[in-house]
């Protein structure tokens, strides 16, 4: 007997459930526990008609599952199809757009699907596979596409947590479970990755030193930099590097082509840094004083504020060369 699953009205409809670091949300559920509209009736209905067509011809086959690849990170990838749902051309649009949030957003992204959950729950899996790719660090995001229970999660850490809204995920998943059913997963994956798009991208808060308002303002100096800029909080207990040592490591991630400043400061040493291969206003030697100053007082926005000082263009300094130009 040929098996074919088959998608209600309800199917396409999300049922939300809140569970710490990420949600989930299910393909399928009980048609009476969900009210769907009449367009999803019809749509579904249509849908049932086409899938009963199909089940009831003798020549009809299903091509035979394949067993989920291992799991095992590398480096750069960020599409990890192991239960080979993807088309070649699908997973390298997918690479491609989590690789901007990566260098970016600086969030460390990952897709997974999986056919084969081993028993787990979808969060346990999804934080599992987030901690083989990425050791559990950082700011980040993974969507496990499950074809297991039907209960697709997205698994959240660090500032994620609390950028990302219940609702724009919800919306997003609501979506993107429509794209999944129609095996349109460029567009799934891109509309719930692209949710990392409402983090910072010019600061970097790995180590959750500032508040929103500090994020807005450190932003706002770093924004009218004539240089691309940005400001890294991080935590070295970890990776027992220094912190001048994870400045230059931020820098080559996210200025790709080698133009711009990062300046990171540890919330563990207590000390700060600033990495650029063009040569840095000499300012910069006061400011990062001053920044350490703060740091050592566990101060990490005016610390920011302080490093991010000379980036920030001086009006003061302007109207002193306009009026003296003008003296002369």
């Amino acid at each position: 007997m040929i098996f074919l699953k088959k998608f209600s009205a309800a199917a396409l409809l999300i049922a939300i459930m809140t569970i710490s670091g990420g949600c989930s949300f299910k393909k399928t559920e009980k048609a009476e526990d969900i009210a769907p509209t009449t367009a999803a009736v019809s749509e579904a209905a249509e849908e049932e008609t086409t899938t009963e067509a199909a089940s009831s011809g003798e020549k009809a086959t299903e091509p035979p599952a394949k067993d989920d690849d291992q799991l095992k990170a590398e480096p750069g990838k960020y599409v990890y199809d192991l239960a080979h749902l993807m088309t070649d051309e699908q997973k390298k649009s997918c690479e491609e757009f989590i690789g901007g949030i990566y260098t970016d957003y600086m969030l460390n992204a990952a897709v997974v699907t999986v056919s084969d959950l081993k028993n787990k729950a979808p969060y346990t899996y999804a934080a599992e596979a987030y901690f083989t790719i990425y050791g559990g660090e950082g700011n980040g995001l993974l969507l496990l596409i499950n074809n297991d229970t039907n209960e697709d999660h997205l698994y959240k850490t660090g500032v994620c947590t609390h950028r990302i809204g219940a609702e724009a995920e919800k919306e997003a998943f609501f979506t993107a479970t429509r794209d999944i059913v129609n095996g349109d997963y460029t567009a799934a994956v891109t509309g719930i990755m692209g949710l990392g798009k409402s983090c910072p991208e010019r600061v970097f808060d790995e180590a959750e030193a500032f508040s929103n308002a500090e994020v807005a303002e450190i932003d706002k100096l770093l924004s009218s930099s004539d240089t691309p800029a940005a400001i890294a909080a991080i935590r070295t207990e970890k990776n027992s590097k220094n912190v001048q040592t994870v400045a230059k490591e931020l820098f080559e991630r996210h200025f790709p082509e080698g133009k711009g400043i990062m300046i990171a400061i540890d919330t563990v040493s207590k000390k700060t840094a600033v990495y650029s291969p063009e040569q840095l206003p000499a300012s910069f030697d006061k400011s990062m004083k001053e920044a350490d100053e703060m740091a050592a007082k566990s101060n990490w926005a005016e610390a920011a504020k302080k490093a991010a000082a000379p980036l920030a263009k001086d009006t003061t300094e302007t109207t002193t060369a306009k009026v003296t130009a003008e003296n002369n």
